[in-house]
């Protein structure tokens, strides 16, 4: 099985081939990979770009599955990541100084 860090490592020593597998998925058009390019057209700041530029970000794109209940992020903890609601619901929570933890809000698929 190959690692991630294995093939972004391959990338880096054979760039022409990450390049010829770009160009390969860029043909590659399932209901998924459609799906998830529309997704990026949805959002404004992203809607504005070319073509290639959305493909390239839809590579990009991970699915993540959360349990009910689970934590996503925390307060003060650095996120590097959008994330997309594609099924149920996110509760924005704050926590109190007494402990009690509030929701402020509530997101839902978009």
């Amino acid at each position: 099985m190959l690692l991630r860090e294995d093939f972004q490592d391959f990338c880096i020593f054979f760039p022409a081939v990450l390049n010829r597998l770009k160009c390969k998925i860029k043909t590659y058009n399932d209901k998924w990979r459609l799906f998830q390019k529309q997704i990026l057209r949805n959002v404004d700041y992203f809607g504005r770009l070319e073509e290639d530029t959305i493909n390239e970000l839809s590579l990009t794109l991970r699915d993540q599955f959360y349990n009910k209940g689970a934590y996503v992020f925390e307060s003060g903890q650095q996120v590097d990541s959008i994330l997309f609601i594609l099924h149920g619901e996110l509760d924005l929570i704050v926590r109190m100084d007494n402990g009690e933890e509030k929701v402020i809000d509530t997101l839902f698929q978009g």
